[in-house]
């Protein structure tokens, strides 16, 4: 598996979200999966095997951080 990183301004008011985000296994995998390409919710959930309910909540919160 090949390293994936992120740049962020350190003075980013939405630096909060995105340390809340990353400290969250299933939004990190989520964020890992979706660095390798482009899906849908549904695609998300079928490949990771998360409930739907699970992907959204944390597709919305990778979406406020940024």
């Amino acid at each position: 598996m090949s390293k994936k990183y992120i740049m962020l301004d350190l003075d980013d008011e939405k630096l909060r979200v995105l340390a809340d985000v990353l400290n969250n296994k299933t939004s990190k995998t989520i964020l890992e999966y979706l660095a390798d390409k482009e899906a849908s919710e549904t695609e998300i959930s079928r490949d990771l095997n998360l409930a739907a309910n699970t992907v959204n909540y944390n597709v919305r919160k990778l979406i406020e951080a940024g």
